[in-house]
């Protein structure tokens, strides 16, 4: 006869591996001296040194600020550039279409290229 399914589910719960006594123990303590390491004077010299540095950057950038060297804080308005550009002509080639009569009379397009002035705007 086959067991239960009730019966089943408790043999797989009362087998479940669980680590011996003695092996939790000495894991517990091997790991412990290590929290306290991480939580010692080292930890807090780091975490003074970070804040010092952050402050130290803190005030370097209001100093700037107030002395006038960051952007946007020379005026009113801002900084803008003024645009320097300015209109030129120059001479581009272009297909030209024109039309021709061949010997039986007939009409042909063809094409020749010619120098077109042409107006552009030239920034630096």
């Amino acid at each position: 006869m086959l067991p239960s399914q009730h019966e089943l589910e408790q043999l797989l719960v009362n087998s479940r591996p669980t680590p011996r006594p003695e092996f939790v123990r000495e894991l517990e303590r091997s790991l412990q001296p290590a929290r306290r390491r991480a939580r010692g004077p080292r930890g807090m010299r780091v975490a003074i040194a970070g804040m010092g540095v952050a402050g130290a950057l803190a005030a370097a950038t209001a100093v700037a600020g107030i002395v006038g060297v960051l952007p946007g804080s020379s005026g009113p308005h801002g900084a803008s550039a003024k645009p320097r550009c300015e209109r030129v002509i120059v001479q581009r080639r272009v297909r030209q279409p024109y039309f021709v009569h061949d010997r039986s009379g007939n009409v042909r397009v063809r094409y020749r290229f010619v120098l077109e002035p042409r107006p552009i705007t030239r920034c630096r």
